[in-house]
């Protein structure tokens, strides 16, 4: 199953490599979510330590995320973040939180949160990966890298393959990493407008 999973991915990155920047280029004006739908690639761990966050991790977690807000120009209410930390550690609820350390320093230095949901198009469940960050000084060390690849694994064990997320057409920098390890689906997202309900 896996080594067809890996030539599949492998055939999806040779198609990508003409299109892909194209697809980078001719983004509109106004940034617009796009989704990557992944299937795992591989499993290669860069030296870093990836762990689900414990009780104690809050105020390092809520500073990563905050600061996750802040690159978004988003602000969330106290009792959102404190209810997401919560799910995050409930066993009973399909969300997951884990943090990236730093090898000398052992601090956080990368958060990613994300989800199991069922799909109408698959028997197996998938995973969301609703927020990735890496503090600004970190970049371009495959800490990103480690912890998509965390969820990968994460999902493999869980009978969950199929991980996708979302970001900015205007995130170009973030997705020079995600196609490397995903690949584009080319969908748009659409959302229910804000004061509608």
């Amino acid at each position: 199953m896996f080594s067809a999973i890996e030539g599949h991915a492998a055939r999806l990155r040779g198609r990508l490599g003409s299109s892909l920047h194209k697809n980078l280029v001719n983004v509109p004006s106004k940034p617009s979510p796009i989704c990557f739908l992944i299937t795992a690639i591989d499993n290669r761990m860069a030296e870093i330590e990836i762990r689900d966050i414990v009780e104690s991790d809050y105020e390092e977690w809520l500073r990563l995320f905050e600061l996750y807000l802040v690159f978004y120009e988003k602000s969330l209410p106290t009792e959102i973040k404190e209810a997401t930390f919560k799910r995050a550690l409930d066993p009973s609820v399909d969300m997951w939180s884990s943090l990236a350390i730093h090898p000398e320093t052992k601090k956080p230095i990368g958060l990613v949160n994300y989800l199991r949901h069922m799909s109408t198009w698959s028997i197996t469940d998938q995973l969301y990966l609703n927020d990735l960050y890496v503090e600004e000084g970190q970049r371009l060390k495959h800490v990103g890298r480690s912890l998509i690849e965390y969820v990968y694994a994460k999902g493999d064990a869980m009978g969950a393959p199929n991980v996708y997320w979302c970001t900015d057409m205007t995130n170009h920098r973030a997705q020079l990493l995600y196609t490397k390890v995903g690949w584009y689906s080319g969908k748009v997202v659409y959302k229910r407008p804000p004061g509608s309900y």
